[in-house]
C-alpha cells in the first residue's frame, strides 16, 4: 500500500512538471558534464541488476577525449 502511494505520488509530480513545462516553458540548468562519471555512476546502479542476469557490465574509454 505504502509502495503504492509513493508510485501515484510520483505520477502526480510527473504531471506536474508536464503542466509547468507546457505553460512555463521548459526551463534547463545548463552545465558541463563529466561523461566518464556519469558513465560510472550508471553501471555502478546496473551491476548487481546484470549479476542476477549473468551479464557483465564494462566500460572501455578508449582514446576519448571527452569530458
Amino acid at each position: 500500500m505504502a509502495r503504492s502511494h509513493e508510485t501515484s505520488l510520483d505520477l502526480l509530480e510527473t504531471l506536474l512538471d508536464v503542466y509547468r513545462n507546457d505553460t512555463e516553458g521548459l526551463k534547463l540548468d545548463l552545465e558541463a558534464v563529466d561523461l566518464n562519471i556519469l558513465a560510472e555512476a550508471a553501471a555502478g546502479k546496473l551491476i548487481e541488476l546484470a549479476a542476477n542476469r549473468r551479464l557483465h557490465i564494462s566500460l572501455n574509454y578508449g582514446n576519448s577525449d571527452w569530458k
